[in-house]
Formats: C-alpha cells, sequence, structure tokens
C-alpha cells in the first residue's frame, strides 16, 4: 500500500472513502507516531538549554536514552500505518475465501500487528514519561499532547487487537490477546495521567 509515503491529503481522502483501509488501527498508529514526534520535538529544542545544561550528567543521560529510544519506535508506529491496512484486507480476503485455516491464520497475524502497535505505544508513553523534567517550559504543551496522542493509539489499536482476537478458535492465543492488550490499556492510562500531574505541576512552577 505504501500509505506512508502519501501526502496528508491523499491519506486523509483514502480514509475519507468508501475503502475499509486504512480504517482505525492504521490511523491510531499514525496517531502514535505523531505523538512520538511532537515528544522528540520538545527534546529538539529543550537538549542544551539552561535547564538541561544545568542537570546532572545521570538525568540528561536518561534523558538523551529516552529521546535516542523514542526514534525506534516512531519507525515501528510509521510501519503500522500501511501494517494495519494490509492486515485488515488480508483478513477480509480469508473471509472471502471461506477457508477456515486461512481466516484463523489472517486474524492471528492481525492481532499479532495491532499488539505490535499497542506495545510501541506503551514502551513510548514509558520513553515520554523521563523526559518531563527537563523539558524546556515553553514546550510542555507539546509533550503534555504527545502523552496524550500515544495513550490514544493504546486505546485505539486495544479495540482492533480485541476484534481479532475474538474470533480465534486458538484459546491460548485468544486469551493472551485479550489479557495482555487490556493490561497495557490500564498501565498507559495510569501513565499518561501521571505524566500529565507532573507536567502540569512542572507548569505551575514556572
Amino acid at each position: 500500500m505504501e500509505l506512508v509515503y502519501n501526502t496528508i491529503v491523499e491519506y486523509v481522502d483514502q480514509v475519507d472513502s468508501s475503502m475499509p483501509a486504512p480504517g482505525g488501527g492504521s490511523v491510531a498508529s499514525l496517531v502514535g507516531a505523531l505523538g512520538v514526534c511532537l515528544s522528540r520535538m520538545s527534546a529538539h529544542l529543550s537538549i542544551n538549554k539552561k535547564k538541561f545544561k544545568e542537570a546532572s550528567k545521570k538525568d540528561k543521560n536518561k534523558y538523551l536514552l529516552a529521546f535516542n529510544e523514542l526514534e525506534h519506535y516512531k519507525d515501528v508506529l510509521l510501519k503500522g500505518i500501511d501494517d494495519d491496512a494490509a492486515s485488515y484486507q488480508a483478513v477480509m480476503a480469508a473471509f472471502s475465501s471461506k477457508d477456515e485455516n486461512k481466516i484463523q491464520k489472517a486474524l492471528l497475524s492481525s492481532a499479532f500487528i495491532g499488539f505490535e502497535i499497542l506495545s510501541a505505544s506503551y514502551k513510548s508513553l514509558c520513553f515520554v514519561d523521563k523526559m518531563v523534567t527537563l523539558c524546556n517550559k515553553n514546550l510542555y504543551s507539546d509533550l503534555y499532547s504527545g502523552a496524550i496522542l500515544l495513550n490514544s493509539c493504546v486505546e485505539l489499536t486495544s479495540l482492533n487487537v480485541i476484534a481479532n482476537a475474538s474470533l480465534l478458535k486458538d484459546i491460548d492465543s485468544k486469551t493472551k490477546y485479550l489479557n495482555e492488550s487490556q493490561k497495557i490499556v490500564d498501565k498507559a492510562n495510569k501513565l499518561k495521567n501521571k505524566i500529565i500531574r507532573n507536567i502540569k505541576k512542572e507548569m505551575s512552577n514556572i
């Protein structure tokens, strides 16, 4: 599909069409990628500023590690934009074939892809949590937005995982994806709220 190389207008128009893909999962992955980018933007403009320069070496290293790790998850989430759309099409093709083996294989693959996107968003949120204290005071709103977008990606993608996993006949796989995705949603919500509280606290000290 190569959706990731479309212009913004082209992608938006494809979502706003009668085609079922790209749909919610692909859009969620884009939302997550944008959350990472906003978080990294705040870092680009915070590194080597006064607050960063005055921080301890340990805190600087922790901040830079988070910044660098986020680049990897940006790539994972960008890949998810196409992977999710392709997996949805594979599921639809499998159902059209009426071959139960193909259907189950496609559902399992789609649940796996959704879970990878969900996990990448949550892991990104964990790194955003480490970036609050050294964030430039003028960029708290961007870091705040990044956290909101990443948590939204987690919640939205969990719906895709549930939709696919619920139809699996392999009980072990079904249980794993349903339970683990809900655990990540719960942890992500708590972490997002913590990040927001800490950002608001930092903003009140300006």
